[in-house]
């Protein structure tokens, strides 16, 4: 009982982790093949993918908006 609640949470964390690189990654400016590579990472590597496509900053950083009083 206490592993299957304890499976369920790591499988929660690595969805929320995932989702939290790709909400990342959706901000940067990058081409279509480098976000595919750096979704590929985060997915392909549960637990530390996500860390590493965040610490590695990959593509430029997004534009500021454009504020007008």
């Amino acid at each position: 009982m206490m592993a299957d609640a304890l499976r369920i949470l790591l499988l929660l964390y690595l969805i929320a982790a995932f989702a939290v690189s790709m909400a990342y990654l959706r901000r940067r400016r990058m081409g279509l093949r480098a976000y595919a590579l750096w979704s590929l990472l985060a997915l392909l590597l549960p637990g530390f993918g996500p860390f590493f496509v965040v610490a590695f900053r990959p593509g430029a950083a997004p534009r500021p908006k454009d504020v007008r009083p």
